[in-house]
């Protein structure tokens, strides 16, 4: 069901998740390598196993900003190539007009220079930040 909406909506294949599992949480999902010591773990009790994938808001399930910035460089669709100063405006809480015919729904943030950023969303024509200025804080931008 995850893997299959990357698939369908970033373009990213199922297969780029080979070789990892996925562990469901009440409200999310978290990504890890699959490994022969699985069976050795089960015996400990986990708060937090690896790489924490998609949470669950409200009736939607939103891939993380640490997800789509690890994986994201696989995606064919849905993404948006902007320059800094086009996020520097997304952060302060303004949209970007966007003629990118996707559907409604969560975009790819790709920064010119830089890489993927993170997810923004796509409604009515215009992109919404759905960064965290706070995981952006640390990067020489």
């Amino acid at each position: 069901m995850l893997l299959g909406y990357l698939e369908e909506r970033f373009g990213i294949p199922c297969s780029v998740f080979d070789g990892y599992l996925l562990l469901k949480t009440v409200r999310s999902w978290h990504l890890f390598s699959g490994t022969g010591h699985l069976e050795q773990a089960v015996r400990l009790k986990a708060v937090q196993a690896g790489l924490k994938a998609f949470a669950r808001v409200g009736n939607f399930i939103k891939p993380t900003t640490r997800f789509v910035q690890i994986f994201g460089r696989h995606a064919t669709r849905a993404v948006i190539e902007m320059d800094r100063s086009e996020l520097r405006r997304l952060l302060a809480g303004e949209r970007i007009a966007t003629s990118l015919e996707c559907g409604q729904g969560y975009v790819i943030l790709v920064v010119a220079g830089y890489g993927v950023a993170g997810l923004g969303l796509l409604v009515g024509g215009e992109i919404a930040s759905q960064l965290r200025t706070r995981e952006l804080a640390g990067l020489d931008w």
